[in-house]
């Protein structure tokens, strides 16, 4: 009856219908408790923090990867360790809480290697290289995603495959090996139509379009974030959909269309509100920073810029953008100005910021559509308060 049950929640699952698999999920572990299948219900609790996941219910995420964690250890379960260690890992990334990501899936990989099992080798070297790209060491990153590309290769599932090539891809376009970045998306997408998931679509599509944005090729930029957007709307990946938007009026900034820039900036930082992770709500503000630059507030806009810079949250991508644009800012100040923006400390409550930023940028929208168009002039914006710096 369990393993009915969980086959039903299965299916349910990957047709990304995850509040009824959710319910089953948890009725296949109840009823694997009561029979002493512990393996099993401790992969159940590993499909439940999964379907969380696709819910875009991150604390869910934690919860159910730690009950598996818990158990698992209690068994001897290697496999279920690798696993829920792994995705605990991918969160702790997003939430910038590096220290903790790189003990969890320093344990994930040598687990997944005790046990000999290559899909969670892979997935741990995957999310290994993505935290030693997200704090900037480069070298690292391409050591483990080499490897983690090696492995998947050996091991043959295309989609797999595709995910990590695309992973790399993004890596080298941080490196400004724009080519290379090319050549690896293009063989992710071909392989990645093989692919019954949205998430990993969607990451792909989001590192597609970040590399059309660094070849200043803004039209397939935007086409690229839109497909990502609908994708994660539909699948619920809540921080697919922030990086999407974030990219979209990047994209649109870009070709000064200041209004649809500032339309998508409130969108993204909806979203990075709601899940309240530090990394995408710093990248989002780098964006804001960037459109207050182009409308002229330069110490707002420096301010904003410095804050993204500076905070221990920052993904490299994100403090590398919002240093360029601090750069073009600093000139322009006073040395007054620019010594109590460099200088000082980067403590903040981030998503009171965001909720500043859209209330801004609600207002300012409300008000192109009464006008008709964007004001010629930016209103000067008060600056952050000390309490919010």
């Amino acid at each position: 009856m369990a393993s009915a049950i969980g086959g039903l929640a299965w299916s349910k699952h990957i047709k990304l219908e995850s509040a009824e698999a959710k319910a089953l999920f948890l009725e296949a572990a109840e009823l694997n408790q009561e029979i002493g299948d512990f393996e099993r219900q401790a992969w159940n609790y590993c499909m439940l923090g999964s379907a969380s996941r696709k819910q875009g219910d991150y604390n869910e995420v934690e919860r159910w990867y730690q009950q598996a964690l818990e158990l698992g250890r209690a068994i001897g379960d290697l496999r279920t360790i690798a696993d829920a260690l792994a995705d605990l890992g991918w969160l702790a990334i997003r939430q910038g809480e590096y220290a903790t990501a790189r003990r969890y899936l320093e344990e994930s990989l040598s687990a997944a290697r005790s046990h000999g099992n290559r899909d969670y080798i892979v997935e741990a070297l995957g999310l290994l290289g993505q935290l030693a790209e997200q704090t900037g060491d480069f070298a690292l990153a391409a050591a483990y995603l080499e490897e983690c590309v090696s492995v998947a290769r050996l091991w043959g599932k295309e989609p797999n495959i595709a995910f990590n090539l695309a992973k790399l891809a993004h890596l080298r376009t941080g490196q400004g090996d724009y080519d290379a970045a090319g050549e690896l998306y293009d063989e992710a997408d071909s392989l990645m139509a093989q692919s019954i998931s949205l998430i990993a679509p969607v990451e792909l599509r989001n590192g597609m379009g970040s590399l059309a944005l660094q070849t200043q090729a803004y039209g397939n930029a935007r086409l690229f974030f839109e497909e990502s957007l609908h994708l994660a709307q539909i699948s619920g990946d809540r921080l697919g959909s922030a990086q999407a938007l974030v990219g979209l009026g990047l994209a649109a900034l870009r070709q000064d269309e200041i209004a649809d820039a500032g339309h998508h900036f409130l969108g993204a930082l909806q979203e990075a509100a709601g899940i309240g992770f530090a990394p995408i709500l710093t990248e989002s503000i780098a964006a804001v920073a960037e459109l207050r630059a182009a409308e002229g507030d330069v110490t707002y806009a420096a301010q904003l810029a410095a804050l993204a810079a500076g905070h221990p949250a920052a993904g490299a991508e994100t403090r590398q953008h919002a240093a360029t644009v601090l750069a073009g800012l600093l000139p322009q100040l006073s040395p007054e100005r620019r010594a109590a923006i460099t200088e000082s400390e980067v403590r903040v409550d981030l998503v009171a910021v965001a909720s500043r930023l859209m209330a801004e940028l609600s207002g300012r929208s409300k008000a192109t559509v009464a006008a008709g168009a964007m004001p010629a002039a930016p209103v000067l914006i008060e600056p952050l308060s000390e309490r919010e710096l």
